[in-house]
């Protein structure tokens, strides 16, 4: 069986993330791999300074 090397948990602020981390956890764990853990939120809060960047 080939083994995971990565996993991306990706999840979102208002639902029950969990179990989804428990299991993502323990897949990376059963295999060694390196997770990453990402939160998607749906806009940009206000309160937060300018992304726009000029190269």
């Amino acid at each position: 069986m080939q083994r995971f090397k990565n996993i991306l948990c990706v999840t979102a602020p208002d639902s029950a993330n969990v179990t989804a981390l428990e299991r993502a956890t323990a897949l990376a764990d059963n295999n060694q791999a390196r997770l990453t853990v990402v939160e998607v939120i749906d806009e940009i809060p206000s309160d937060i300074k300018s992304l726009d960047r000029t190269l």
